[in-house]
């Protein structure tokens, strides 16, 4: 940006403008983190169901099986 002419004014827009800048930095950095921190919970999510699913099928085929070797 060009001088106003007010050296005062043109050093505290200078100030402010690096503050504004250096805030947007960090939020973008806060956006990033919150983004790997919901991907991470998505990941626990999907493994938890994968999981409780594995083990009911699991269970299904010990039970199917017990039953199978029971009539024999």
């Amino acid at each position: 940006m060009g001088s106003t002419g007010n050296r005062a004014f043109d050093e505290w827009r200078a100030f402010e403008l690096a503050r504004l800048e250096e805030e947007r930095q960090k939020l973008v950095a806060a956006e990033h983190e919150f983004a790997e921190f919901m991907e991470n919970l998505r990941h626990a999510r999907d493994r938890e169901e994968f999981e409780r699913s594995w083990t009911s099928i699991e269970t299904h085929k010990a039970t199917v099986g017990r039953g199978i070797a029971d009539e024999c």
